[in-house]
């Protein structure tokens, strides 16, 4: 994988983690833990906007991967905001092929 290639992955997991943080899911900021706590929750999160980029998952399954994260109604603007970003995500990234469920 090209030097270029993490850097872009890693810009894009550090976007979706500020925008899972900002709206707090899981109440982890609200109760004192620092940002990475959602890491791995960026990371899936990255792996199904790739997913529905590529036609392999819908914003539906997204939705119920954050619906399961929290509170139905934070997820809705959420899940909208998250989809605005799969369109800018490169075709190149890692996280296209992290997860082959």
């Amino acid at each position: 994988m090209s030097q270029a290639c993490k850097i872009k992955f890693r810009q894009d997991a550090l976007r979706v983690r500020s925008m899972l943080c900002a709206h707090d899911p899981l109440g982890l900021i609200r109760s004192g833990a620092s940002a990475d706590a959602y890491d791995v929750y960026a990371t899936k999160t990255l792996i199904i906007l790739h997913k529905i980029k590529n036609g392999q998952q819908t914003p539906a399954d997204l939705q119920v991967y954050l619906n399961a994260l929290g509170d139905g109604a934070a997820s809705d603007t959420l899940c909208a905001e998250l989809i605005a970003v799969a369109n800018g995500l490169d075709d190149e990234s890692p996280a296209a092929s992290l997860d082959r469920k």
